[in-house]
Order: C-alpha cells, then structure tokens, then sequence
C-alpha cells in the first residue's frame, strides 16, 4: 500500500456547511476521498452534529 494522505479540517470557517460557511466544498472533500486520501474533522462539534 502506498502513501496516503490525511486532511484534518476545521468545519467553521473552513467547510461550506459551516457557521461561518467556508470555501471548501463537500464536492471538493469527496474527491479528495475518491482520490484515495483520509479526510476527517478537527472540529470541537460532538459526532451527532457533525452527522447532521
């Protein structure tokens, strides 16, 4: 397996669904997904508002 890389992001200010929105899009986290990267939050929401 080869290198993979990880992306650890903010939503507030950082993510469209944000408060404040931020420039990033989901469209843009998912193909950084499809591209075979680790995508995850470094937000201080609890996971059952980040399911929402």
């Amino acid at each position: 397996m080869g290198v993979r890389i990880l992306f650890s992001l903010d939503i507030d200010g950082t993510l469209e669904i944000g408060d404040p929105a931020g420039p990033i899009t989901l469209t843009q986290v998912r193909e950084l997904i499809n591209r075979g990267c680790i995508v995850g939050s470094a937000s201080d929401r609890v996971i059952a508002e980040q399911r929402t």
